[in-house]
C-alpha cells in the first residue's frame, strides 16, 4: 500500500480503461469508468495518466468476424476480414482484449519507471497494454468487474447458429485461459462483487472488495402517483435481453391488470423482433436528464436479471437517487441494500406484480432510503484510499 512521504510529492498512477467514455452511447460499464475517473482525477494527492482506446468504434466487429466463415472470403471487403479472422486465431487472445490491441489513445508509451502504479480498469484493458501481463505484474492494481469465464460460457448457450455458437466457444476457452493468467499474475485484484470474489480460485494474493458506488444525486426520487415502473439496460448486452424477454412476455401483461406501464431504456433498435408487448414503452437512449426525471418519477426500478456476473450499475442509478429497487437476487450481488430494495429469488409474474403494487401502496414510507445511501457512501472504500491516498 503507497504512503505520501514527506514532500507530499503526488503520486503516479497510470489509469487504463477499456472504453472511450466520452462517447455519447453511455451504459452501466462506461458510468462505473467515469466514476473511478473521476476519484481518482479529484484526488488532490495523484497525478493521474489516463489511457483509453481512440473510440468505441474497432476496426472488425464480433458478428462481422464470425460471419466470415459463414461469407465467400474472396468476395469484394472479405479479404480485410480474413486477415483480421487469422491475425485473431494466431494471437490467441480472447476477441475483446485483442481488438483493443492497436487503439491505445495518444500512443502512450508505457516506461514502468514513470508510475508508482498501473491500475488495469476491466480485463479488457489489458489489450491496450499489449497482453503482456507479467511485466507489470508488481506495479498493477486489476479491478475485476465480473468473472468474465461465466459471462461467456452463458453467451455461448445463447449462440443461434453453428458458427456463432463455434465462435463463441472458441472465444470462451481463450477466455478461460487469459483470466487464469491473470488472476494468477497479478499481485493486487480488486473485485466490484463481493458474490465473484467468493466464486473466484483461492490464489495468494492481495485481494480487495470495494463496493461500486455511484455519487448521491442532487435529485432524489419523491412520492408520486406515476403509473410506471423501469428497466434499465441495453439490450445489445445479453442478460438484460433474456430478462426483457421475460418482462414483455409475463411480467409487462400481469402489471397490465393493475394499471402500470414498463418503460425500457437504452439500446433496443435492431432487437425488438421477438420482443412483442403493448404494455411496454421502449424508449431507447435517453439524456441524463431525461433518464433522471424517468427515474425520480417512476413507481421503481425493476431487473429481473438472471444471467451475467458482476454489479448491476442499472440499479446503482436507482438507489444514488433513492428510487425503490424490486429486482432479483443477483441484480444485487456487490450492492448495499436499502429499505426501498425488494429482492426476489425466482420470476414469478403475479409476485413480482404483487410486490410493486405494494410499493404503489408505501411509496412515502421508502423515501428514506435517499438517506440512507447517502450515508453509506460517505463512509465508503474508494480506490484512493485503499492505495493510501
Amino acid at each position: 500500500m503507497l504512503e505520501l512521504n514527506a514532500s507530499n510529492k503526488k503520486i503516479k498512477i497510470l489509469l487504463v480503461i477499456p472504453t472511450d467514455f466520452e462517447s455519447k452511447e453511455s451504459n452501466g460499464g462506461i458510468r462505473v469508468f467515469k466514476n473511478h475517473v473521476e476519484e481518482l482525477s479529484n484526488n488532490q494527492n495523484i497525478d493521474l495518466t489516463l489511457m483509453q482506446p481512440k473510440s468505441q468504434s474497432f476496426s472488425l466487429k464480433k458478428k462481422e468476424l464470425y460471419h466470415v466463415g459463414i461469407s465467400t472470403p474472396f468476395m469484394f471487403g472479405q479479404i480485410n476480414k480474413l486477415i483480421k479472422l487469422i491475425n485473431y486465431l494466431i494471437n490467441r487472445l480472447p476477441y475483446d482484449v485483442f481488438a483493443r490491441l492497436p487503439s491505445a489513445k495518444n500512443g502512450i508509451d508505457i516506461n514502468l519507471n514513470d508510475y508508482e502504479y498501473i491500475i488495469v480498469d476491466h480485463i479488457y484493458s489489458f489489450g491496450l497494454l499489449k497482453g503482456d501481463i507479467g511485466q507489470y505484474k508488481s506495479k498493477c492494481y486489476y479491478i475485476s468487474h465480473n468473472i468474465e469465464t461465466k459471462i461467456c460460457v452463458e453467451r455461448e448457450d445463447k449462440a443461434i447458429n453453428f458458427f456463432e455458437r463455434f465462435f463463441y466457444k472458441f472465444d470462451t476457452w481463450l477466455m478461460s485461459k487469459f483470466e487464469k493468467v491473470i488472476l494468477n499474475s497479478i499481485d493486487n485484484i480488486i473485485w466490484l462483487s463481493e458474490v465473484d470474489l467468493l466464486a473466484a480460485p483461492d490464489l495468494p494474493k492481495s485481494r480487495y472488495f470495494i463496493p461500486e458506488m455511484l455519487p448521491v444525486r442532487n435529485s432524489r426520487w419523491r412520492y408520486s402517483n406515476s403509473k410506471y415502473v423501469v428497466f434499465l439496460g441495453g439490450l445489445n448486452y445479453f442478460p438484460n435481453y433474456d430478462a426483457m424477454e421475460w418482462v414483455c412476455s409475463y411480467l409487462a401483461e400481469e402489471l397490465k391488470n393493475i394499471g402500470v406501464e414498463v418503460f425500457h431504456v437504452g439500446k433496443s433498435e435492431g432487437y425488438l423482433n421477438n420482443l412483442k408487448s403493448d404494455n411496454v414503452n421502449f424508449k431507447g437512449f435517453v439524456s441524463d436528464d431525461d433518464l433522471q426525471n424517468i427515474l425520480n418519477n417512476s413507481i421503481c426500478l425493476i431487473s429481473p436479471i438472471e444471467l451475467g456476473s458482476g454489479v448491476k450499475v442499472k440499479v446503482l442509478e436507482a438507489v444514488c437517487r433513492g428510487v425503490p429497487v424490486v429486482a432479483s437476487e443477483q441484480s444485487f450481488y456487490g450492492i448495499k441494500h436499502t429499505s426501498a430494495s425488494y429482492i426476489l429469488k425466482q420470476r414469478d409474474e403475479v409476485h413480482w406484480s404483487g410486490v410493486i403494487k405494494d410499493v404503489m401502496n408505501k411509496r412515502d414510507e421508502l423515501e428514506i432510503a435517499y438517506d440512507e445511501y447517502e450515508k453509506c457512501y460517505n463512509n465508503r472504500l474508494t480506490i484512493s484510499k485503499l492505495i493510501g491516498c
